[in-house]
């Protein structure tokens, strides 16, 4: 069905996906609803729906959402590695609350020395209403 510049993908009256004229966003139960790899400084190297990441310390990041997800029940998926020397040197960890404004502050800890470290390279996707 397209109407209004939406084109919309119905499971009976159920819409399953639609997608958007601006071509930016298509929105199913089935679609990452933010996703980003960020460096540490922290750099946004690329992303969908993050509007940026704030370095609150050591090994420790919030990632915010350009638009707030519908709810606090999503998944909150990351992992950390390192460009050079050791690959599976880091691991990301999530705490606090989930909000739907940013995500838990990621905490990442060297893996060797459970010491906390900024890793290399962070990804991070969230799946949700």
């Amino acid at each position: 069905r397209n109407s209004g510049g939406v084109l919309s993908f119905n499971m009976g009256t159920t819409t399953a996906l639609s997608l958007t004229d601006d071509g930016v966003r298509g929105l199913s139960q089935f679609t990452a609803k933010a996703w980003c790899m960020f460096e540490p400084s922290p750099s946004i190297a690329d992303s969908h729906n993050i509007s940026s990441v704030t370095d609150s310390g050591v090994g420790n990041f919030r990632v915010n959402f350009s638009n707030n997800l519908a709810n606090v029940n999503y998944a909150a998926l990351g992992t950390a590695s390192n460009t050079s020397g050791s690959h599976n040197d880091n691991v990301a960890v999530s705490y606090e609350a989930y909000n739907t404004t940013s995500t838990a502050a990621w905490l990442i800890y060297r893996a060797s020395t459970s010491v906390q470290a900024d890793p290399d390279r962070m990804h991070s996707v969230y799946f949700g209403d």
